[in-house]
Formats: structure tokens, sequence, C-alpha cells
């Protein structure tokens, strides 16, 4: 806002006034608006009924790569002092899934013994630069929370890059992968239940055909196999 001020004659003479900066609240509304289109993408994705679990779970990592701006995501399953990839997401259209490796060699290891958020935005300039997985891979970038299935520690939720990030990751990535881990997890345990579902449902039906005392087909399996036969 500013004012003219004048001579004695009416004449302007000069322009005094006083501007806000607001670059700062401005910024604010834009982390704001970007964080609610985070939130909404994925309630998008956890409302979406017709993908089945395990394509839940890649495309959770495709948002993973798109919020962060890294370039591989992956769901990793902690067994003993091994890392195993179990789902597996990158720009580039591979992926390594089944690999396993050791839990000591990586960033997965760190966040799972920390239990707790672990972000790298530049390994190079900082002490994970000894650390044996940048030594091994170079990877520079690096985001990752623990996954837990029934109260229980699982695995991780990690998403890294060969190139730094272009800042230090923020308190709103942070909470963002949290929350995706927290979704991510719910889907883990849902994909547990069916596959015991399955194998209990398997297994009754083996038991309705199979005698007991000679574990060999009973009359209803041989019935059934003449039914077929005919």
């Amino acid at each position: 806002r500013a004012v003219n001020q004048r001579d004695e004659q009416g004449k302007a003479i000069r322009l005094v006034g006083a501007h806000t900066d607001i670059s700062r609240q401005v910024e604010t509304e834009n982390q704001l608006k970007k964080q609610s289109q985070r939130v909404r993408s994925l309630h998008e994705l956890s409302a979406n009924s017709s993908l089945k679990p395990e394509a839940q779970l890649r495309a959770g990592l495709a948002l993973g790569l798109e919020w962060f701006g890294l370039d591989v995501g992956r769901i990793n399953q902690v067994s003993g002092e091994k890392c195993k990839i179990r789902w597996a997401i990158a720009r580039d259209g591979s992926h390594d899934e089944g690999t396993e490796v050791e839990l000591s060699s990586t960033y997965c290891g760190v966040t799972y013994a920390s239990n707790g958020p672990l972000a790298i935005h530049h390994a190079a300039l900082s002490q994970w630069s000894r650390h044996a997985c940048y030594q091994q891979t170079r990877r520079e970038a690096y985001l990752g929370a623990v996954l837990a299935v029934d109260g229980l520690a699982w695995g991780t939720l990690g998403f890294s890059s060969a190139l730094p990030h272009a800042s230090a990751f923020t308190s709103d990535d942070i909470d963002m992968l949290l929350l995706l881990a927290r979704w991510l997890s719910t889907v883990i345990e849902r994909l547990q239940t069916d596959d015991a579902l399955a194998r209990q449902q398997a297994e009754l039906e083996r038991l309705a055909v199979t005698d007991q005392l000679t574990n060999i087909g009973n009359r209803r399996f041989f019935e059934s196999s003449m039914a077929l036969a005919w």
C-alpha cells in the first residue's frame, strides 16, 4: 500500500508506502495443497476395491515414487539377518523381487533396527557414506519406515535413488511415508489372512476325500474320480 506525498501546491513529490512479504505464506499454502493432494490420492487408492492386495501394494509403491521423487520403491520382509525384497517397482521398469540380501548391508537394516523412519537426501555428504549399502550400491537418497503386521515388526518400506534428492526430506514427507507404511501394513495383513484361509480351505478339501487311517483316497474320492472318468 502506498500514498502520494504532495507539496504545498498539491504536486506529487514522492510515493511513500510499505509492503508485506507473503512468500512464506504462499509457500505454506502450497505445502498444504501438496499434502492434501497426497492424502487424497492415498484415500482413492485405498477405496479402490477392484484391486487385489498385491496390486494395491505395487500401486502404493508407485504413489511413493511420485510423492518423493525417487527412482525405486521396495517392500522388504525381514527374517533373522536376511532382508527379502517381496514387492518392488522402479521408474525404468526393472524390479528385483525375490532377491535376498544381508540385512546389515542395507539401509533397510538401519530402518528396521531403529524402528523408525530413516531419511537420507545425499549419502555421499553424510555419515552414511561409510555404510555398507552406500559402499556397495551408491544409493544417494533413501526414505524408509518399518512395516508392522499384526502388531509386530515385519519388514520395511523403502524408496531410494542413485541421485541425491534435491533437498532434505521434510516433515510432511515423513508424515506421508508413515501414513503410507501403515496402510501397506494393513494390506499385507489382509493378504496373509487370505493366503491362510486358502490353505485351510485346501486342507479341508483334501481331508474330505482322504481316509484318515490309511491317508489314501476314500469312497468320496473314488466316486468323484469315477464320475469324472465317465
